[in-house]
């Protein structure tokens, strides 16, 4: 269109524009142009789309993970969603009803007794399953099996169970609305009243070999152990024992801890343990309100296994499934810190273990007063 005044296609050009319809043709032209363009560009590979990913364990995952719901509607529309989403292989086991997510076994021959043995096949092994790590779903987390030498891990126990009975191993029982359990949290220089190996087990885990693993592992920098073991170290939960559902302190000034808690490496100590058994972990799905609680997963705490998870507020756990007669469920665990907070999901604002109301009042409530008026907390 000329742009000279007066000229007279300028001037047919205008009356044209102010034309309602010639403006919509102006519209659909310019329209069908930017498509055209936008065409061109994809099937020149010129524009990229990102499909949005799902954190849920992917078939290259390091262990068989269980994954059993309360009700079997539950358990078909999880695994449903899991089947559309990420294509994982599902193997339903008829025997025990057990729904089994089924992935390569993980190797692990980092341990060999001293910290300074091992270390680059650890890092090989964080390097192999960082994404896997990454994508936890609900949170970051990981399940390795076959941890710890058994034979090491066996010597642990017996140590541990000969030592329940013994003062100076300063086993404490813990009966609350939230938990019932027995445990010790003893400094890491002191776990020789227990026994040689259970020391040998704690100073490895907070060796700096193993710290240089879960930085690999999990992404997270400078990584400082918790030398004094601050509600950490071995717990006992017998007959109709439990522990609600909660999220992990971010910080104790009162027991100086070292920092912003960021890590949890659990280590199960239950032979034989089956789902009937009760005490599996329950991972739950929250937002940072906590405005919302969604079941998601149990994960069975059978010997040997380790569950490695972030400290954040939104990493719900719990067992609220009460342990059977004649079992007891015994668990390692060791947290990590950083000296800076860097995950925006933890709060900060600093706060104790947060335990929501609304697990108050399930079975594990009834059975806490039921504890309560059979051996009343001295």
């Amino acid at each position: 269109i000329s742009s000279r005044v007066g000229h007279p296609r300028a001037s047919h050009a205008m009356r044209f524009l102010d034309d309602t319809k010639g403006r919509r043709w102006v519209l659909l032209g310019l329209l069908i142009g930017f498509l055209t363009v936008l065409s061109t560009a994809k099937r020149m590979k010129l524009l990229t789309y990102r499909t949005p990913t799902v954190a849920l364990r992917k078939q290259e995952d390091p262990v068989p993970i269980r994954v059993d719901t309360a009700r079997a509607t539950e358990r078909s529309t999880f695994l449903a969603s899991i089947q559309k989403v990420s294509k994982l292989v599902v193997n339903q086991d008829k025997t025990n009803n057990r729904d089994t997510l089924l992935c390569p076994k993980s190797y692990n021959a980092a341990y060999a007794g001293d910290p300074q043995k091992g270390s680059g096949q650890l890092l090989t092994l964080a390097r192999q399953y960082r994404r896997t790590y990454l994508k936890g779903f609900p949170y970051k987390h990981i399940i390795f099996d076959d941890f710890v030498p058994d034979i090491l891990l066996k010597s642990a126990l017996k140590e541990i169970m000969s030592s329940y009975n013994k003062p100076a191993a300063r086993w404490k029982r813990k009966l609350s609305r939230t938990s019932i359990k027995s445990s010790t949290y003893l400094p890491q220089n002191q776990y020789r009243i227990i026994g040689e190996h259970t020391a040998r087990l704690f100073k490895y885990l907070n060796s700096k070999p193993f710290i240089a693993f879960l930085e690999e592992l999990t992404g997270i920098n400078n990584i400082v152990e918790d030398e004094l073991v601050n509600g950490a170290g071995v717990s006992k939960i017998d007959h109709g024992g439990f522990l609600s559902i909660h999220a992990d302190f971010n910080q104790e000034p009162a027991q100086s801890t070292p920092g912003w808690r960021r890590l949890n490496v659990l280590i199960y100590l239950n032979e034989n343990w089956e789902e009937r058994d009760g005490a599996s972990l329950e991972l739950w799905r929250t937002n940072m309100s906590h405005g919302f609680f969604e079941y998601v997963a149990k994960v069975l705490p059978v010997f040997n296994r380790a569950v490695i998870f972030s400290t954040t507020d939104v990493s719900m756990h719990g067992h609220l499934d009460l342990v059977t007669e004649n079992k007891s469920r015994l668990a390692i665990s060791t947290y990590y810190y950083t000296k800076k907070r860097e995950d925006e999901l933890i709060s900060k604002r600093i706060h104790s273990t947060i335990y929501p109301k609304r697990f108050f009042q399930t079975q594990s409530y009834e059975r806490w007063k039921e504890e309560k008026a059979r051996c009343p907390l001295v």
